[in-house]
């Protein structure tokens, strides 16, 4: 088929926020793609200040802020909650398809809690199984891709793309040019070299690029907002699903949840694991301490998400265990600081990431690990309780 040729021939959706990884300024960290992209959309589209009254959306002056929604989309994604490692296998699986049972969870529940209804169109091109086995949703060709993004933005509405620049991690596709053989939009990969071949940039910042299709395995298509339900009823039901996940043990070929974070630590203190090789030794080091900045933002999100919570939902039976609850993902956020900090600090030089895999350095890490999956344990016995 041919490929369908949009018109107008350029579109842009002007002033869409930009989604990047955190690189100081006055909004805080949002370096969780899935969350921090919905936040962005539904920012532009007027949704404002959900989650709770305690955090608002506009800073003080020079002050950084929290974006509240932020916050709320990890928790009902159950991003916030969640992790995974395979034993042996060092390459990065944090991506979203694979963080729950059901691929479309994340982006299922944290849209419906919004009120907002959706669809997804996969690309059985790309080299995520996950778009072959059809598990993203219905598949499309370029023609149809085309066709669903140009009828988004005349819509006036963002699409979340998975892919596109980098890889099938979410991002937005705000225009297009050249009838739609040029995607524009933000990734939060759009700057990293050897991810952002082929990109060129509009003058106000977001990416250009041509031949996108091959690259991205789906797009998410907001329909019309419709009635959201009360706020009460979502954080119930979504620290019921983050109690079933932590508790977990396998996902999609993965151990998940409290059996992931032992298996962390076990992989940590195993020598053999550990070779004296920095060409071993620093993409292992990588990989685990990006999955250190994952737990860390998402277990705070958390807690700031949920001590709103307990102070605003009426349904919560026992706030008392929401708080302890919040306590705990606070306390397995400093924990995470702690890890980073036997290697004297975030990153993955190589200094760092000699200091970092000795096996003393290793040993205290694999500790600091297991006193998060403890805090861990005891926050999903509150949520439980919380909630009975």
């Amino acid at each position: 088929m041919d490929n369908v040729r949009l018109q107008p021939d350029r579109l842009v959706l002007e002033n869409v926020p930009r989604v990047a990884f955190y690189s100081g300024g006055k909004r805080c960290p949002e370096d969780i793609c899935w969350p921090s992209s919905l936040r962005a959309a539904l920012e532009y589209l007027g949704d404002r200040q959900v989650g709770c009254r305690t955090f608002g959306i506009a800073p003080e002056e020079g002050q950084p802020y929290l974006g509240c929604s932020y916050a709320l989309h990890l928790v009902t994604s159950g991003l916030a909650f969640q992790q995974l490692w395979r034993p042996g296998d060092w390459a990065y699986a944090d991506d979203v398809t694979r963080m729950t049972p059901e691929p479309l969870g994340p982006f299922r529940h944290a849209l419906e809690a919004m009120g907002y209804s959706f669809d997804v169109l996969a690309n059985p091109a790309t080299k995520n199984p996950l778009a072959l086995q059809g598990a993203l949703g219905p598949a499309g060709d370029e023609a149809a891709f085309r066709a669903r993004i140009g009828e988004s933005l005349r819509a006036g509405r963002p699409v979340l793309a998975l892919g596109v620049v980098g890889p099938p991690e979410c991002g937005l596709v705000t225009g297009y040019d050249d009838g739609g053989d040029v995607l524009i939009g933000w990734a939060f990969f759009q700057d990293e070299p050897g991810m952002n071949d082929g990109v060129e940039f509009e003058p106000t910042g977001p990416y250009r690029l041509r031949d996108w299709f091959a690259r991205t395995a789906a797009v998410i298509t907001l329909g019309e907002r419709g009635e959201r339900p009360p706020l009460k009823d979502t954080v119930r039901a979504a620290y019921r699903r983050a109690v079933a996940l932590v508790r977990t043990e396998e996902v999609n070929g993965y151990r998940g949840g409290l059996a992931a974070l032992e298996a962390w630590a076990q992989a940590m203190e195993d020598d053999a694991q550990w070779p004296d090789d920095m060409d071993v030794r620093r993409p292992r080091y990588t990989r685990h301490q990006l999955t250190v900045g994952n737990v860390a933002e998402g277990r705070w999100y958390a807690a700031v998400a949920i001590a709103a919570h307990a102070t605003t939902c009426d349904a919560i039976a026992a706030p008392e265990h929401l708080l302890a609850a919040s306590s705990c993902y606070a306390r397995i956020h400093r924990l995470m600081w702690d890890v980073w900090g036997v290697a004297g600090g975030i990153g993955g030089d190589d200094p760092k990431v000699t200091r970092g895999t000795t096996p003393e350095a290793r040993r205290r890490i694999a500790a600091l690990l297991r006193e998060a999956r403890a805090a861990d344990a005891e926050a999903a016995d509150h949520l439980e309780r919380a909630t009975a």
